[in-house]
């Protein structure tokens, strides 16, 4: 992410020298884990906790005029994985920075593409909680990855995946 600051030396109104530095800062944007859900017997299940971490320095990623619209978080949920949004599994996002702030959850989820889709506001350190339910057999190892891509318009894209076994 790059940082630009201008600076204009003023004598008697008259623009005596001008400057600017840009900063480039490198951070991760964009975090996906994962963890087997535990029953309340604290017995693996074959259910899936996803975490995403978005943005977490609340930085402002894209331009001035692009903000209005913010970010899209685009996840494609894989054929071993069934997305569950219920009372006993809700879909969350929080603002990790402001506990007063609730953003609002705004998703849609097309089960015949599998793609689940949640818009976000810029500038908010947020993360993102859903869960999946596994396909197959109890006590027997899967591979399990999952990518997640956030977005706003042309200016910016970023990427994180989660591998498990």
């Amino acid at each position: 992410m790059d940082f630009k600051n201008n600076a204009a030396l003023l004598v008697d109104g008259t623009v005596a020298k001008e400057g600017s530095h840009t900063v480039t800062v490198e951070f991760n944007a964009l975090k996906k884990d994962s963890q087997q859900y535990m029953d309340s017997g604290n017995n693996k299940t074959n259910f899936i906790k996803y975490i995403v971490t978005i943005n977490p320095a609340a930085a402002q990623l894209l331009p001035d005029t692009m903000t209005a619209g913010g970010l899209t978080l685009t996840d494609i949920i894989p054929d071993n994985l069934t997305l569950v949004i219920n009372k006993s599994f809700p879909m969350t996002l929080k603002n990790i920075k402001d506990q007063n702030d609730k953003p609002a959850l705004n998703y849609s989820y097309d089960s015949s593409t599998r793609q689940l889709v949640v818009h976000v506001p810029d500038g908010k350190a947020l993360e993102l909680v859903f869960y999946a339910q596994l396909s197959g057999k109890n006590g027997k190892d899967i591979d399990v990855s999952n990518t997640v891509n956030l977005s706003g318009g042309t200016s910016y894209s970023v990427t994180s995946t989660d591998n498990k076994k």
